[in-house]
């Protein structure tokens, strides 16, 4: 190698050990969800503190009553929705979560008038934050119980989960996988087709017997779904204790 090759290699080398350098440096600009999955779809929360940027904090109606302050986040085929009661009335928006960012736009409601003076300024601040929220917090993340919004002037919101909008309770979601064929079983004195499951592919496959709310599975396609476990109250002694309401079709295969 003569001394000029030398040094172009050299120079090479010294370059791709800056840029890598850089590269391990540089922040993570994207969403804390590196899989860009919505985590407020299918939840539902109620107000219980609301602390002004000052560090009073604001008074509120009763967590317990029908006038509390309200959001729930669904999905309707494409459309996002927010809905919830607003101290007065019933409102409606949609909603965006992307890039880490939780987007609620400008909301319609119903016309009712308000009590009181003291009632319309609530309604009318309440629906003002939510279209200026700085930024959201679910504690904690996999399992969120509480929410916090903070707006853009400052003002916290603090929210404590309630029902999930379509399944009627407080669920866990979860991943899970469903096979491509059904299989006869028993269920008490009836035969049914029930579904094979498991929640990892190195595992068995398992029988629910439940079936899946919302889910109509295809003959001879594979699913990869994320669901919505809940509780079932009182269940009957012949039934399941928990539900599984279909959140979203992660992935889906013709089976060979």
């Amino acid at each position: 190698m003569n001394f000029a090759r030398l040094v172009r290699s050299l120079a090479a080398l010294a370059a791709a050990v800056i840029l890598s350098a850089c590269a391990a440096k540089a922040p993570y600009m994207g969403s804390a969800n590196p899989r860009g999955e919505d985590p407020f779809v299918q939840t539902s929360w109620t107000l219980t503190d609301w602390t002004q940027a000052g560090g009073g904090s604001r008074p509120l109606p009763s967590v317990s009553g029908d006038r509390a302050l309200t959001i729930a986040f669904s999905r309707e085929g494409s459309q996002y929705r927010a809905t919830g009661f607003s101290g007065c009335n019933r409102y409606n928006a949609t909603y965006v979560y992307a890039n880490g960012l939780l987007l609620v736009q400008a909301p319609t409601g119903t016309r009712m008038a308000c009590r009181s003076p003291e009632h319309t300024r609530l309604e009318q601040d309440f629906l003002a934050a939510l279209v200026n929220i700085a930024s959201s917090t679910l504690e904690p993340y996999s399992s969120p119980l509480h929410m916090k919004l903070v707006t853009q002037r400052g003002d916290v919101l603090t929210f404590s989960r309630a029902g999930d909008p379509l399944a009627g309770g407080v669920g866990i979601k979860k991943l899970i996988y469903v096979d491509s064929e059904q299989v006869t079983c028993d269920a008490g004195a009836a035969r049914l087709q029930c579904l094979r499951v498991r929640d990892d592919p190195s595992r068995p496959w398992q029988l629910w017997y439940n079936g899946i709310e919302g889910f109509q599975p295809e003959p001879g396609v594979s699913y990869r779904l994320r669901v919505l476990e809940v509780p079932v109250v009182n269940p009957p002694a012949d039934g399941g204790s928990l539900r599984w309401v279909l959140d979203a079709v992660i992935e889906q295969t013709v089976a060979r």
